[in-house]
């Protein structure tokens, strides 16, 4: 990855796929962070700029302006290895792969990225995405592969048909 290809609305995009993803597969955010606040730049969480400002205050990482094609943004620079101490080595690549993927796109491929996540799209601005509700996969998603595929599907994952109660006006009256 570029070194400040990272700017703060990528990098909270980034955690927000490496928590829906890391949630998915460990059942806790890589973070720590059980939600973020949808914003029309994309998922956000006042904790991620709070840490970013720490960790310019701590020397392990440099803030600069980057001149864009139509405007400036904070690109972030990385002084110390950030992520090794406190992650399995599952979770780094996660985060590396999350921060990949994101890093290179444009600010109208990014703003597309988001869009199309569809709890996103039932998210009113403002309110709260939880990373919980994120990680939840249908069993036609894209972003199963194949073989995930098959592992959630009905012929190796059998579910009992969920009990349908009865409407309250056809309920017995209690004796």
């Amino acid at each position: 990855m570029i070194p400040g290809s990272l700017g703060h609305s990528k990098l909270n995009v980034a955690l927000w796929y490496a928590d829906v993803e890391h949630y998915r597969r460990v059942g806790a955010s890589i973070t720590g962070l059980m939600d973020y606040t949808r914003t029309p730049q994309g998922p956000f969480s006042k904790q991620i700029s709070r840490a970013v400002t720490l960790l310019a205050k701590q020397g392990m990482i440099v803030e600069r302006a980057i001149e864009g094609d139509k405007f400036a943004r904070r690109g972030m620079f990385s002084l110390r290895d950030y992520m090794s101490a406190g992650l399995s080595e599952a979770g780094i690549a996660i985060v590396e792969r999350s921060a990949e993927a994101v890093a290179g796109l444009t600010a109208r491929q990014l703003n597309e990225l988001v869009a199309s996540d569809s709890l996103w799209q039932e998210t009113p601005t403002g309110a709260e995405m939880l990373v919980a509700t994120g990680s939840v996969v249908t069993r036609s998603s894209p972003a199963l592969s194949g073989a995930e595929r098959e592992q959630a599907s009905y012929k190796s994952n059998p579910r009992p048909v969920p009990f349908r109660q009865s409407p309250p006006s056809e309920q017995p009256e209690p004796s």
